[in-house]
C-alpha cells in the first residue's frame, strides 16, 4: 500500500472546484479553518477504485467541467458527460463510479494510464497560478517482504507550467547508468552486455 501526502495546505475555496470533487473520488481530503489538505492512500493503491456519488453531484461535476479552464479538464469533458449519461438513464439517486472505467475513457496520457492525483492538481495550478503557483506530492509505498523492489516512492514538483516527478527506482536506474558509462569511458570499451 501506498501513501501520498500534497503539501501546502491549499485555501478553502478550492472546495468549490471541479479539481476538488475530483480529488474527493482519489484521495483522502482533510477540511480544516486552515484550508484543505490530502493525504493517505490513493484510489488505486487502497483498492477501492468505485465512490458512491449522488447523480445530482455528478451533473455537478458536468456544469463545472463544462465551463473549463485548462488542459486537463477539456480532455475530461466528453467522459465525463458519457458517464452522466449512463448513471442518468440508471434511475437511482446514487451511482458507483468506477475510477479505472473512467481512467480508461478519459485516456489521459494517451496510454492506457490512469488518472493521478497530480493531473488534478496541475489543473489547478494552471487555473489559479497567482494563488496556487506550486504544489508538491510526495509518496511511499513498501511491502512485508525485505527485497530491494519491493519499497519504493517518489515526488512530483507541481507548476502551472507542469509536473516535474522523480522516482525513487528511476533515480536508482538512472545512477547506475550513469555509473556504467564512467566506468565504460574509463575502460576505454564500449558498454557491457
Amino acid at each position: 500500500m501506498a501513501t501520498t501526502t500534497v503539501s501546502p495546505v491549499l485555501p478553502i475555496w478550492v472546495q468549490e472546484t471541479l479539481e476538488y470533487d475530483l480529488l474527493t473520488l482519489m484521495i483522502p481530503v482533510f477540511v480544516d479553518s486552515e484550508g484543505v489538505s490530502f493525504g493517505g492512500p490513493v484510489w488505486h493503491d487502497d483498492h477501492s477504485p468505485s465512490s458512491a456519488v449522488a447523480v445530482s453531484k455528478v451533473a455537478e461535476i458536468v456544469k463545472k467541467a463544462r465551463e473549463g479552464g485548462s488542459t486537463f479538464i477539456e480532455q475530461i469533458v466528453g467522459p465525463l458527460e458519457r458517464l452522466l449519461e449512463r448513471v442518468s438513464a440508471e434511475k437511482k439517486p446514487f451511482v458507483f463510479i468506477d475510477m479505472f472505467e473512467f481512467s480508461q475513457d478519459v485516456n489521459v496520457a494517451g496510454d492506457g494510464s490512469t488518472i493521478e492525483v497530480d493531473h488534478v492538481l496541475h489543473s489547478l495550478c494552471e487555473r489559479f497560478p497567482e494563488e496556487i503557483p506550486y504544489i508538491e506530492v510526495a509518496w511511499g509505498y513498501g511491502d512485508r517482504k525485505p527485497a530491494h523492489g519491493n519499497f519504493g516512492g517518489g515526488a512530483a514538483f507541481i507548476t502551472p507550467d507542469g509536473v516535474d516527478i522523480i522516482t525513487t527506482h528511476g533515480f536508482l536506474e538512472r545512477k547506475r547508468s550513469e555509473l556504467e558509462k564512467l566506468r565504460t569511458a574509463k575502460a576505454g570499451v564500449g558498454p557491457r552486455p
